[in-house]
């Protein structure tokens, strides 16, 4: 009786513990921590100098260049922006980030010819600086005429109109014509009126951008490439990273891209239909089976 009790109580604990893990399966519910979805890519970490991190001068967090849309291609010879968050973690010396370089690109464009990271706080805390701010773009030329030059006038024109005497003798004032000639208008401009004093000069546009540019492309990029980068600082030296290139997508999509950046479509995306514009209906025109398309 004792032997069999023995037995019992053996098999009781064989069972719990090979139930144990399906029990603690479902407590994580119904999307447990180890099957939600994870991040593919995202941005690197880098210090300066590389090989003391522990004593570094410079933090570099999330650095990564800025890919196409999904369903996109960067061509060859295009641009791409480099972002990243930069730490000078010095107290009482400032640091720039002076020239950026890859061999995946042929040229760097930094605004304002580099990147000045301000010095660490007193207190100890690093300064940080993203590679995003305000950019200028370049001033369109100015299409009015200099100022104090007087305008020309129309071939023909005079300064009064000529009386005309008729048919009695009585001379007769020719009726205004052109642009305010109706209704007797006195307050109609003329054409050949000077425009104010610094019209149609437009100022200098700014906005948001990115501070450091990657262009010249060597390659297509689609997004999801790694590509080597050289930051050169003017105080804490150079570092060479392996930085991702990520899609611009998700928390990635609010990044702006380049200015005047072109992407194309990619090989997978599927051709729009051709449109028939002759008989204005707008319909597809079919193609003959078998047949070429002209």
């Amino acid at each position: 009786m004792i032997r069999n009790s023995r037995r019992v109580v053996a098999l009781a604990v064989a069972g719990a513990v090979a139930i144990a893990p399906v029990i603690s399966g479902c407590g994580a519910g119904e999307e447990p921590q180890t099957s939600a979805p994870t991040q593919l890519t995202e941005g690197v970490n880098a210090s300066v100098p590389k090989n003391r991190p522990a004593a570094a001068q410079i933090d570099i967090r999330n650095l990564f260049v800025l890919g196409p849309k999904p369903g996109q291609t960067l061509a060859q010879g295009g641009a791409a922006p480099l972002y990243a968050t930069i730490i000078n973690q010095v107290k009482g010396r400032p640091d720039k980030l002076v020239s950026v370089s890859s061999p995946a690109f042929s040229q760097v464009k930094l605004q304002g010819g580099g990147v000045v990271i301000p010095a660490a706080a007193p207190t100890g805390e690093g300064s940080a600086v993203k590679l995003i701010g305000q950019t200028i773009a370049p001033a369109a030329s100015p299409s009015a005429s200099p100022t104090g030059k007087k305008a020309k006038k129309s071939p023909g024109a005079t300064g009064s109109p000529s009386a005309t005497p008729n048919a009695t003798g009585t001379p007769v004032t020719p009726s205004p014509t052109g642009a305010g000639a109706a209704n007797g208008n006195p307050s109609a401009q003329s054409s050949n009126t000077a425009p104010p004093e610094g019209a149609g000069v437009p100022s200098p546009a700014t906005g948001t951008g990115p501070l450091v540019v990657l262009a010249g492309a060597t390659q297509q990029f689609v997004g999801g490439e790694q590509i080597m980068v050289t930051l050169q600082f003017e105080q804490a030296g150079s570092v060479q990273v392996q930085v991702p290139v990520i899609p611009q997508q998700g928390e990635y999509e609010t990044y702006p891209a380049a200015p005047g950046t072109e992407t194309t479509p990619s090989a997978s995306a599927s051709p729009s239909p051709n449109v028939s514009g002759g008989s204005g209906t707008g319909a597809a025109t079919p193609t003959p089976a078998g047949s070429a398309t002209p």
